[in-house]
């Protein structure tokens, strides 16, 4: 499939509405980057550039989105395209394309800010949390801290779980989070093999290929190379009856998920993006986390496959999405 750069639509309704805050046609015009591995994350780039633009008093912008369509090998070349139009800042939206982007923009000034990141350190992004390197920051997910608090969550809400699925890919940034789902598995009593994979399409074979009867509820992988075999989790979930987390704030089609608040982290990533413009160039600025997540659980897709939350599963939910009400549940890998 061709690459989409999504840079056209997106930066003329930017600019006007800057023009409309104050900005008069002589003010400086920046250009905001993003990239992405999937298209689905560009609702979450625009959205941060148009809260971007907005506090950008004395100046324009406009921005340009480049996702490579789930192809990783695109992702250099495309933050390189970025890159070569002198972009100011680079959004990153995975840690794929975070790797992608800081090795783009060696040896320039360009900073990078990543979301959608869950261990930045391991990952190799930056030496470390507080003070990282001065061109790339961003605010990174609490899957590392909150792989232990699913499976608590998973055995609460539904305590006959005993046998949990989780997939993974030699890739090391992920090493720890893998490792804080087997301890807490392991202290929960609960028997979680780990199956390696490549591939989303491996995936999603795995997920099409499980045995009738063999787990109990599923853990959705937290690495970005595979969770685009979603739908095919989904199809597991549906055919066993049985139910499925994610925490790592980007659920598609699980039945429970801890999730990143998606207006509090755009106006988090343009808050921190305006700094780093702001910032003289290679100030390190500190990693942030989400300031706002919740437990969402979908009772219209669990309704969807047979499987009932209990009343104390509902108690504990912060918000209960139905698919009567809402449609279409919306996370953040589909914005």
């Amino acid at each position: 499939m061709p690459v989409r750069n999504a840079s056209t639509p997106n930066w003329i309704p930017l600019t006007i509405a800057a023009l409309f805050i104050g900005c008069g046609p002589s003010s400086q015009l920046l250009t905001v980057g993003s990239l992405s591995l999937f298209g689905r994350d560009e609702r979450l780039a625009i959205d941060v550039a148009e809260r971007l633009t907005a506090s950008l008093y004395d100046r324009t912008a406009k921005h340009t989105h480049s996702d490579a369509d789930g192809h990783i090998e695109r992702l250099y070349d495309l933050a390189v395209g970025l890159v070569e139009t002198e972009v100011d800042l680079i959004f990153a939206y995975s840690t794929l394309a975070a790797e992608a982007a800081k090795r783009a923009v060696a040896g320039t000034d360009v900073p990078v800010i990543f979301a959608l990141v869950d261990d930045p350190v391991q990952a190799g992004l930056v030496t470390s949390l507080d003070n990282p390197d001065g061109q790339v920051t961003g605010v990174m997910t609490l899957a590392l801290p909150l792989a232990g608090k699913a499976v608590d969550t998973l055995i609460r809400l539904d305590p006959g779980v005993e046998r949990v699925l989780l997939l993974r890919t030699p890739n090391p940034a992920y090493d720890r989070i893998v490792e804080a789902y087997r301890i807490a598995a392991r202290q929960a009593g609960l028997d979680m093999p780990l199956v390696e994979v490549d591939t989303p399409g491996e995936a999603a074979q795995v997920y099409l290929d499980v045995a009738p009867g063999r787990f109990d509820a599923i853990i959705e992988s937290p690495e970005s190379e595979i969770r685009h075999a979603g739908l095919s989790l989904g199809a597991l979930s549906a055919r066993e009856g049985i139910p499925s987390i994610s925490a790592s704030g980007r659920g598609d089609g699980v039945t429970m998920a801890y999730e990143m608040e998606r207006d509090s982290l755009a106006d988090q990533l343009a808050f921190l993006g305006e700094k780093m413009l702001d910032a003289p160039a290679q100030t390190a600025l500190p990693v942030e986390i989400p300031r706002r997540f919740t437990l969402r659980l979908f009772r219209g897709r669990a309704a969807h496959i047979g499987y009932t939350f209990s009343e104390t599963a509902l108690m504990l939910a912060d918000e209960i999405v139905d698919l009567e009400k809402d449609d279409v549940p919306e996370s953040p890998s589909r914005w």
